[in-house]
Parts: structure tokens; C-alpha cells; sequence
């Protein structure tokens, strides 16, 4: 039976998507042991091309279409990235295979409303059955969080800026709409990228004591989040999960300088390690952290979504000697799990569990340094006519 992932091995999350497959390979290991049913087999894509800063539209396609013609495929676990995510769900869900993803958390690939877009979550499920597992938070709570964070650090005033992706628009809209429901005044909401001929205008109106970026790591996070910070010198800066990544925190990867560095606050969806189970915390310490700087904060889900997939394989049972993907799946969504490096958790019928882990991070020579566990609070209920359907 064969088990798939698909990470970006180039660009600014390499080191994450590497670290994520070792701990897919430790819990097909893990599982191997004591299932003896049958022979599992894990195979890992890049969907990243050669010569790209990060993941590839084309590629995280290709790669799901070769998953879903192998009819030993039970599962697919990928992509890192929402809008890689977005690209492969459709083509995996129309030929019935489970996606479990360790670290997108884009409100439209679940639900409908603020923060997603036309069309979302639907046009990613033509079968018309949920196939996708997420195993963090999605970014309505983030945004909650994060508004209330800002709120915390006393910012009287709140810029919201984005680069323009799935992830980058929708988180930013989620904080925006939080703001106002929580009475934080908002300032500005430009997406800001900087080959635009009004980039420079644009980055230099920001006006605000905290400054929230929204987008996926790389060298344009970097030059935004600087450009804005210089213009406003006395600020600070609110950062999102996606953002916890060495190309963010560290100059020797292109990095944000220590100067600003140390007006960076950053939201993780890793909380707390010493709130996991011991198998847990021992993936945190092996995988996600080096030195102390959290690297990897999707290791400890990359793990628990093999385990899901593997547990839900073991119970499904053989069509004419294949897997029987529907029987993953019904496993999958929908009940209950426990799972060694988690704990108890749910999945929820649409897709979305109940792992709700976050954590306050800061940058300190380079390296990124948890500083506390925070709790989201419940986010603010949508307009009426942005219902969060499915």
C-alpha cells in the first residue's frame, strides 16, 4: 500500500518539508511494527521545480495526478503551503483519495465566508464528499488571536498588509474584520508586493503602531516587512505561522536584520512542548527545534497525519487486494482519534479537527524562541450572509 507526500524541497521551506518527510517515514516505521498486514510504502515528491524560490502550481498538480493513478495509493499527505494545497485537493478529491495536510490553514479550504474567496470550499470537493484532514487550527482563529495579541501589546492602531496569496488575502481579511469587531482601529489593508510600480508608495503610507503581514516566507516577505517597519520606526510587528521560518528570522538566510528582529512578534500553531505527550515532545526536540530555534513547527502534525492515515488503513478493509480509499476516508472524517504525539483530537465532517495549539514566538539571533502558549479565543461570528457553510 502506498503512502504519498508532496513538500517544496527548494525555496525558503525546504528544511521544514525535510524534516516533515523524516517524521512520515518515522511513523511508517513506528506503525510498521506492529501492523503486519500489510506492506507499506512511502514515497515522497518535490513540488518544487528546479531554479524556483518554492513551491510549483504545475508541479503540486503533477504530483497529484501520479498519486491518484496508482491504485495502491491509500493516502496523501502535502501540500505545506495553503495554495499548493488548493491546487491538489480538487484533483484528489475527484478520484476519491483522503489529503491530509500538516500546515495549510487557509479558511477557504474548509469553510465559506470571511477570509475565503468565490467559490470556496466547494470548488475543491467536485465528488461532493470531504476528502481533506487538516491537523491545525484554521486561520479564523488565528486571526482572533492575533487581533487579540495586538490588543495585549497595547497597539492603538493596526496596519494589515498581505502579498496577495490564498493564505496572505485570507488571513489578512480575517484579521481585518477581527479588528473591527474588537475595536481595534485599522489603519490600513493593501496587498503590497514589491515589483508592483506603486509598491514604494504604497509601503511607505503605512501608518500604525503594530504592523500585521500576512504571506509565505521568502525574500519579498522580507523586503516588505522591512519597508513598512522603517517607515514606521517606533512599531511593532505581528507576524502569522507561516512566517516561523528561518528565511524570516535569520540574516544568514536573507533575513529579517536583528535591529528589527527584536520588534517581531510571531503566532505559531505550535504551542506549548511540554503540553504534548512524551512522543510528542520528543518529535519537538528531535525534529522541530535546532539549538533551541523552532525550524519545523508542522513536524509534530506531519507525524500525527501518517499515523491517522496508517490507522485508518489498518482498519479499512481490501478491494480485490487494494486499499478501499472510501473506507479511509469514512474513517478518517468525521470521529474521534488518539494519537501518540497529539493526543485525543477530532475530526470534524468538513475537514477541520480539534488541534488548536498556539504558541507566541520571538526572534533572538537568528533563531526563532517560543516565549508562551496561547489560547484562541472563540473568533467573531460571521455576517449572515458569509455563513460558514459545510
Amino acid at each position: 500500500m502506498t503512502l504519498w507526500s508532496s513538500m517544496a524541497h527548494r525555496g525558503p521551506q525546504r528544511l521544514q518539508s525535510r524534516l516533515v518527510e523524516r517524521a512520515i517515514r518515522g511513523a511508517v516505521y513506528d506503525l510498521s511494527k506492529r501492523e503486519q498486514k500489510y506492506r507499506v510504502r512511502y514515497l515522497a515528491l518535490d513540488s518544487s521545480t528546479a531554479g524556483g524560490s518554492g513551491w510549483d502550481a504545475g508541479m503540486a498538480a503533477q504530483n497529484a495526478r501520479r498519486a491518484t493513478l496508482d491504485p495502491t495509493t491509500f493516502a496523501y499527505i502535502g501540500e505545506v503551503e495553503s495554495g499548493a494545497t488548493a491546487v491538489a485537493l480538487p484533483i484528489l478529491n475527484q478520484a476519491g483519495v483522503l489529503q491530509l495536510t500538516p500546515s495549510s490553514t487557509a479558511e477557504g479550504l474548509t469553510v465559506s465566508g470571511v477570509g475565503a474567496g468565490p467559490g470556496e470550499p466547494y470548488q475543491y470537493f467536485p465528488s461532493g464528499r470531504r476528502t481533506l484532514v487538516r491537523l491545525v487550527g484554521r486561520d479564523g482563529m488565528q486571526g482572533a488571536l492575533t487581533v487579540e495579541l495586538a490588543k495585549g501589546r497595547r497597539c492603538e492602531s493596526l496596519s494589515v498588509l498581505n502579498d496577495g496569496s490564498i493564505y496572505g488575502a485570507g488571513l489578512a481579511e480575517i484579521v481585518t474584520f477581527e479588528a473591527q469587531a474588537r475595536g481595534l482601529p485599522v489603519t490600513a489593508t493593501r496587498t503590497v508586493q514589491p515589483q508592483d510600480d506603486a509598491y514604494r508608495a504604497q509601503v511607505h503610507a503605512v501608518r500604525a503602531a503594530c504592523i500585521f503581514y500576512a504571506g509565505e516566507p521568502g525574500k519579498n516577505a522580507v523586503r516588505v516587512i522591512t519597508d513598512a517597519a522603517r517607515a514606521n520606526p517606533n512599531s511593532q510587528v505581528l507576524l502569522p505561522d507561516a512566517l516561523i521560518n528561518r528565511s524570516i528570522s535569520d540574516p544568514r538566510w536573507g533575513g529579517l536584520s536583528s535591529a528589527l528582529a527584536r520588534r517581531v512578534t510571531l503566532v505559531g500553531t505550535l504551542g506549548d512542548p511540554a503540553l504534548y505527550p512524551a512522543s510528542g515532545r520528543a518529535l519537538i526536540d528531535g525534529l522541530s527545534t535546532l539549538g533551541g530555534s523552532l525550524v519545523a513547527p508542522a513536524v509534530v502534525s506531519g507525524y500525527a497525519a501518517a499515523e491517522l492515515a496508517l490507522g485508518c488503513l489498518s482498519r479499512s478493509r481490501l478491494v480485490k487486494g487494494l486499499p478501499n480509499r472510501s473506507s479511509v476516508i469514512a474513517c478518517a472524517v468525521g470521529h474521534r482519534h488518539l494519537s501518540r504525539v497529539l493526543g485525543s483530537y477530532r475530526v470534524l465532517r468538513r475537514g477541520d479537527t480539534t488541534v488548536h495549539a498556539y504558541g507566541q514566538y520571538r526572534i533572538s539571533r537568528g533563531q526563532i524562541l517560543f516565549s508562551k502558549q496561547l489560547r484562541a479565543p472563540k473568533p467573531t461570528p460571521r455576517p449572515a450572509a458569509s455563513s460558514q457553510a459545510g
